[in-house]
């Protein structure tokens, strides 16, 4: 992952399509749509505007990462529940 300098350095990758994260035990995603940042984690997602972003998220070190889906979906068992046959 590379590690972006500051909070407007990642909206700026957000505004160009990238998914941002954070770098802790349990990562924090951000990704902007219509204009919202919509956080996710295995917990929890919200959308939040830029400047609500800002002020909970502002001093937090910023990465750019994959795509959250693929962080929090494991493909095997993705892949073992669809082989199940519902009677």
């Amino acid at each position: 992952m590379e590690r972006i300098n500051s909070y407007s350095e990642a909206l700026r990758y957000m505004k160009e399509g990238f998914t941002v994260c954070t770098a802790e035990e349990k990562p924090v995603y951000f990704t902007l749509r219509q204009h919202r940042i919509h956080v996710h984690t295995e917990q929890y997602s919200l959308r939040l505007s830029q400047t609500e972003w800002k002020e909970l998220y502002g001093e937090k070190v910023f990465y750019l990462c994959d795509d959250p889906d693929d962080q929090l979906i494991d493909p095997e068992k993705d892949k073992e529940y669809y082989s199940w046959r519902h009677k």
